[in-house]
């Protein structure tokens, strides 16, 4: 299995929160096969000129679903943060992963991003 990550951000001021804020701008995460064909990818992108600036799902070619019109749909989701892409992997589709305590660590960062982020 593949991670493809790509996440846009900026650094803002923002005295409420400390002296600097980072913020999200886009990602996009997705999790392919052995083969490289995308299974699965978590997209969130508004300020592109695009029909949806809302967070989506993409089921592809690689989740074998069996129905065309998945391959292109974009299925709505809240926001999506990277923990959870790494723990769906790991638990759900199998990944190995690189520690042993994987679970607290992604525990813990997740935690520290839903503390500090601007919208849910």
């Amino acid at each position: 299995m593949r991670l493809s990550v790509l996440h846009n951000y900026r650094v803002v001021e923002d005295p409420t929160r400390g002296p600097w804020k980072v913020q999200t701008t886009a990602y996009y995460y997705s999790l392919d096969n052995d083969e490289g064909t995308e299974i699965i990818a978590y997209h969130w992108h508004p300020q592109e000129q695009f029909r949806l600036a809302t967070p989506h799902l993409h089921l592809s070619a690689g989740a074998e679903v069996g129905r065309d019109a998945l391959a292109s749909a974009h299925l709505p989701t809240g926001r999506v943060a990277l923990e959870e892409v790494l723990r769906l992997a790991i638990v759900d589709l199998g990944a190995k992963p690189n520690r042993e305590d994987w679970a607290a660590v992604l525990e813990s960062t997740q935690s520290a991003y839903v503390q500090w982020r601007t919208w849910g």
